[in-house]
């Protein structure tokens, strides 16, 4: 008994280590092909980002530079600039260009090529004439941007913005000039932590940007920038991509895994970075043991089976009928852990393609939107400068031609608003500045700003407010959700109806009750009332015109406060529309 329970003992531990050893060496390799592709995807995703931001600085900058206030500056350009019509025309032209890159751009200047600065704007902020500097070409991109000439922006290396403190990349196209031999530049700064941010939103693997002349980590998704300290770090398991002469590769320092990516760089850019996704890399031991001990274990093994392996021949059938069964489950098992893995793989590749799928919706309703508030805004700006006579005196017929093209410009400049701040919902980076807010007072707001366009469809409008406690909330979106709420109201009510606005204390809440007496809605359009891009069945047979995204905009502004919205409709007797929301603290209300 004892020896059939050695042969037994030695026949089952062998294959055993070697089948460990085995399915080791092949969940290794498996593993391994497995984040190396997710490190590759991470690093080309990551490069991607890199790559629309500036693709979108630089079509910004451009298109800034053919404004034509700045190529008419010096035309115009008197001895004194203070109070001057052009002096205040590139101004706002400079504060236009970082309203299209909010977050990101803090310091806009325009600039001739002898070094003078003739206007600039520094977060929002337009500096006096006397504030501006005299010897701006000292800087770094002053140079190389009159080098690579007009259409073509040339993208400095980082360096510390005396302005902002904070690090910086500037951006900067010369001006197409058309009167005279004067030649200036528009010069932006972006700030190296929107790369950051930019990078850090991929939620992968750990993604940097790395010089690839120093090996110094320049960009790192997981370390924020502070302004006055060094730029980026050093670390010294990333200087092995120091002189890398492939465009791409993967390869393993010091633990780590790594995935890289240059990206492209021409006379434009003074900056050779190379994109890197990284992860730590796993350690081939099996279960705490190192492969040279595991063979001495397999060795022990054999030897113990050698003498026992005499008597094999004298096993009986049922030795051998368990041994062939035992031989069918390993070959089962094999194939069910190979389909599962497989399964597995298929999956993660559908999730991530996805998520990329996801991302390029959202970066692409972002793009075109940044795209189209530009033309828009120029567009704009040229009617009012029609309407204001500068290009000559306009008669009354040419006057209201021009107010329907200006009319029709701002409802397109909402529509675009309104798919940015629905692309900022997606990303989740909407921040709301939480104050304590008089609701009453934003609702009196909301109706001296309806009420016009009521008395024009005579609608009559009623608001009947209690004295309410203060809520605490944005009163900028709180705002927008009563004028959106408001225009709905007044745009499906019938001439002769009637919109009723109602303010109460509600509990521990403030409600407010938006009422109409328009044309109602069905129970099947009230299930999809708050998604996004619905219009109802009456509103499409109707031809009101809408986007859709009203509704849904208010619903998450008012889910952001900690409130509640719902809605109680009937065809044809009129819709209420009922928010609530929660009251400021007492504290709050005492500091307000």
């Amino acid at each position: 008994m004892a020896r059939v329970f050695l042969l037994v003992l030695a026949i089952g531990l062998v294959p055993l280590v070697i089948g460990a050893l085995v399915i080791q060496r092949e969940a290794g390799r498996q593993h391994r092909r497995t984040l190396d592709r997710a490190l590759a995807a991470d690093a080309h995703s990551g490069t991607a980002d890199l790559e629309a931001y500036f693709d979108r600085a630089r079509s910004i900058a451009l298109l800034t530079a053919e404004n034509p206030v700045f190529g008419d500056f010096y035309r115009q350009h008197a001895k004194s600039m203070r109070g001057s019509r052009a002096f205040e025309r590139v101004n706002q032209a400079l504060a236009d260009l970082q309203k299209l890159y909010p977050d990101a751009l803090g310091e806009a200047c325009f600039i001739d090529s002898a070094g003078f600065e003739n206007a600039r704007v520094v977060r929002g902020r337009h500096a006096l004439p006397a504030e501006l500097a005299r010897h701006e070409n000292v800087h770094p991109f002053f140079h190389p941007t009159f080098g690579v000439g007009v259409g073509k922006v040339f993208q400095a290396a980082p360096y510390l913005s005396p302005d902002m403190h904070v690090w910086v990349i500037s951006n900067s196209t010369v001006v197409p000039m058309h009167v005279g031999s004067a030649q200036a530049i528009v010069h932006f700064e972006i700030s190296v932590e929107s790369l950051r941010r930019a990078l850090a939103r991929e939620r992968g693997h750990h993604l940097l940007v790395v010089d690839r002349l120093t090996g110094a980590i320049v960009v790192d998704s997981e370390r924020p920038q502070l302004g006055m300290h060094p730029l980026g770090h050093t670390d010294s398991r990333y200087f092995p991509l120091v002189g890398l002469e492939a465009s791409n590769g993967l390869l393993t320092h010091d633990g780590l895994r790594m995935a890289y990516l240059r990206m492209p760089r021409g006379a434009a850019n003074a900056n050779n970075w190379v994109v890197v996704a990284s992860s730590r890399a796993r350690e081939s031991d099996l279960i705490g043991l190192n492969r040279a001990t595991l063979a001495l274990l397999a060795l022990l093994l054999v030897l113990v089976a050698l003498p026992i392996a005499y008597r094999w021949g004298r096993l009986n059938k049922d030795l051998t009928e368990r041994e062939h069964d035992l031989d069918q489950s390993q070959r089962r098992y094999r194939v069910l852990f190979e389909e599962a893995e497989a399964g597995r793989r298929l999956l993660a590749e559908q999730n991530d393609r996805l998520r990329h799928l996801d991302r390029m919706k959202d970066d692409f309703v972002a793009s075109v939107s940044h795209e189209l508030r530009t033309p828009l805004t120029s567009i704009n700006g040229y009617v009012e400068l029609l309407l204001e006579g500068d290009a000559g005196q306009v008669n009354e017929e040419q006057a209201s031609f021009l107010g329907v093209i200006r009319r029709n410009g701002e409802r397109l400049l909402r529509v675009v608003g309104d798919l940015l701040f629905a692309a900022e919902l997606d990303a989740r980076t909407v921040e709301l500045e939480r104050a304590p807010v008089d609701i009453a007072g934003l609702l009196v707001q909301a109706g001296q700003t309806a009420r016009p366009f009521a008395d024009e469809r005579q609608i009559e409008l009623v608001l009947e407010a209690e004295t309410v406690p203060t809520v605490e909330g944005d009163a900028g979106r709180l705002g927008q959700v009563l004028d959106n709420l408001l225009s709905n109201a007044l745009k499906f009510t019938p001439p002769g109806g009637r919109v009723t606005v109602r303010l109460f204390q509600a509990g521990d809440g403030v409600q407010v009750e938006v009422a109409d007496t328009g044309m109602g809605i069905s129970e099947g359009d009230q299930e999809h009332l708050f998604d996004r891009f619905f219009r109802t069945s009456e509103a499409t047979s109707s031809a009101i015109q809408g986007t859709g995204l009203g509704l849904a905009i208010v619903a998450s502004i008012v889910e952001a406060h900690g409130g509640s919205i719902g809605v109680a409709s009937e065809v044809g007797f009129g819709t209420t529309f009922t928010i609530v929301l929660p009251v400021a603290k007492p504290a709050e209300r005492a500091a307000a």
